[in-house]
């Protein structure tokens, strides 16, 4: 298993080349267990709040973006499973404050 750090170096949006729409802002990581109790990453995709139309986030639109963070974290020889999640910056805002 990679340190937390060095896969928020890998997955720094800048770096990947990701696909717009939408546009990506920010990727936030989080280790945990899944629901059989093996180690996990949780990814939140972070879109921008201004760019994000609903007909934008689609997963015509999402899907390469989804594929290149799971090529990336298998490339690094990531083990635990990517749970890969998108919201707006404005949604993650407000779920982190409840």
């Amino acid at each position: 298993m990679n340190a937390l750090a060095d896969i928020r170096k890998l997955l720094e949006p800048a770096s990947l080349g990701l696909p717009e729409p939408p546009r990506v802002v920010r990727i936030e990581l989080e280790e945990g267990f899944d629901s059989t109790g093996d180690p996990a990453l949780y990814i939140w995709v972070l879109l921008d709040d201004e760019t994000t139309l609903h007909d934008e986030v689609t997963w015509q639109n999402v899907k390469q973006i989804n594929r290149t963070i799971r090529d990336t974290l298998r490339d690094a020889d990531e083990q635990r499973w990517p749970y890969v999640r998108f919201r707006t910056e404005s949604e993650h805002r407000t779920l982190i404050e409840e």
